[in-house]
């Protein structure tokens, strides 16, 4: 299963390490990557000024990251992966080393802290998320313990049918239950004189078809699969889509990522910014759109 041969684990030495090494760590292990790498930005503006032309900053955080890095992978079998870890003192802002290195490195999954609590944190996870050429792995500061609820995000395009194959994988491994939720917008613009109700159930019974149609040439086991259709406004879809993770218990949401502009929500995809955004237990991975690098996608997808 080698969707993922390079994921990168972004440390921040804060609590939430544990969490994000843990979840990097067992991705590693379900895919069998071929390379883990843990790294920690240093802004030079953070270093007394005394000790900036001293090395000594440096090799101390990497020992620790080292360390915490081994305490912390080691329910996991990663036998087959190499691991490493970077900690880099930069000018730079953080989270632009971060994209450049993900870029560099040809990293296919990227694992980040899920915080929204300042605007410093937002923003470097929000830039991380737009602009890094990887799939992203987003981890809360106290995520569920285990992985037996996947819920897909599911809407027919072709990043979605990339997501749902990584999501049934992972259900496979983990032996999870897995649920598709279809989002439908409203649409903006109806005849007057039709009910906004009987509009919703036309939208929604063609959901169903259609996403009927999607697991029968998807699923390995269709019949086995929750289904979930939802008719909701634009700008509601992403805490529709979490409120529902979070009513039947869901402990990791697999959402694609659409979009090919540099802004972050249309980037992203709305809904997929706007989950990175709210706050929940659940872990939350974004696929993005296929880009060349990723070759096995195609195959794996038959393209």
């Amino acid at each position: 299963m080698k969707y993922y041969k390079h994921i990168l684990a972004c440390l921040d030495l804060s609590g939430m390490d544990i969490w994000i090494i843990r979840y990097a760590a067992f991705l590693a292990d379900i895919v069998e990557a071929e390379k883990l790498t843990f790294i920690h930005v240093i802004q030079t503006y953070d270093i007394p000024e005394q000790q900036k032309r001293s090395g000594q900053i440096r090799r101390e955080l990497k020992e620790y990251v080292e360390w915490k890095v081994k305490e912390h992978t080691q329910p996991y079998d990663l036998s087959k992966t190499r691991i490493e870890t970077e900690v880099v003192k930069e000018n730079r802002d953080a989270s632009q080393v971060v994209i450049d290195y993900i870029r560099k490195n040809d990293v296919d999954v990227t694992t980040l802290g899920k915080k929204a609590d300042t605007d410093r944190k937002e923003l470097y996870s929000g830039r991380i998320m737009a602009y890094g050429e990887s799939d992203m792995l987003l981890v809360p500061l106290s995520p569920h313990h285990k992985i037996d609820h996947i819920l897909m995000a599911l809407d027919f395009s072709p990043v979605s049918a990339k997501a749902f194959k990584l999501a049934s994988q992972i259900a496979d491994y983990t032996k999870s239950h897995m649920g598709c939720h279809l989002l439908f917008k409203m649409p903006k613009i109806y005849f007057p004189l039709t009910p906004r109700q009987s509009i919703a159930r036309y939208v929604e019974n063609k959901g169903k078809r259609r996403m009927e149609r999607f697991l029968n040439k998807h699923a390995r086991k269709p019949a086995k699969i929750t289904r979930h259709v939802e008719v909701t406004d634009y700008n509601k879809q992403a805490v529709r889509l979490m409120e529902k993770a979070n009513a039947t218990e869901a402990n990791l949401v697999v959402v694609g990522a659409q979009g090919k502009t540099s802004s972050h929500a249309t980037l992203l995809g709305f809904v997929a910014e706007e989950v990175r955004k709210y706050k929940s237990p659940v872990p939350v991975l974004v696929v993005k759109n296929p880009i060349e690098k990723n070759n096995f996608w195609n195959l794996l997808l038959g393209g």
